[in-house]
């Protein structure tokens, strides 16, 4: 069962992935670029509140959520951003499972079945979130937020 929540923390799928986990009592925690950190006052207000840690580059927080977590889930409608295609190749590369989902077709009620049946058979304890954010998917945060507060409340947290 889900014991703790790693995110990057951007405007999106990720931060969306925060918000649920905390609104449901887990525990929250990642890694966030420097860069990141420095120029967006959400992640200021917010930092010591998620959990979070500062990396000097976003492939390294990257590569950092992916190892930390049992598995990651995917969340975007477009799966060949320079991101999603980085996200992909430490996934592989680290052998991590991971699940993609994309707003513009899959159904968030369909899928929380599928998905839940996905993090009991890895036995994920630790899961990463992360996609596209708002400026790539309008909407991915309001989404996400939902999509995850359905599937924790299957898995009953």
């Amino acid at each position: 069962m889900i014991k703790k929540l790693f995110s990057g923390g951007q405007p999106g799928a990720d931060r969306a992935g925060l918000m649920a986990a905390r609104k449901m009592g887990i525990q929250t925690g990642g890694w966030v670029s420097a860069r990141n950190f420095e120029t967006d006052p959400w992640l200021w207000y917010h930092f010591g509140k998620f959990g979070m840690k500062v990396a000097e580059y976003g492939s390294v927080s990257s590569e950092k959520n992916i190892k930390v977590a049992k598995g990651t889930i995917r969340v975007a409608t477009d799966f060949g951003t320079r991101a999603e295609r980085k996200s992909l190749k430490l996934l592989l590369k680290h052998e991590k499972p991971f699940y993609d989902l994309n707003p513009a077709t899959d159904s968030s009620k369909v899928y929380v079945e599928a998905v839940a049946d996905w993090i009991l058979r890895h036995e994920i304890r630790i899961l990463n979130v992360s996609g596209n954010s708002e400026r790539v998917c309008e909407g991915i945060s309001g989404w996400t937020n939902r999509f995850l507060g359905r599937l924790f409340r299957r898995l009953g947290l």
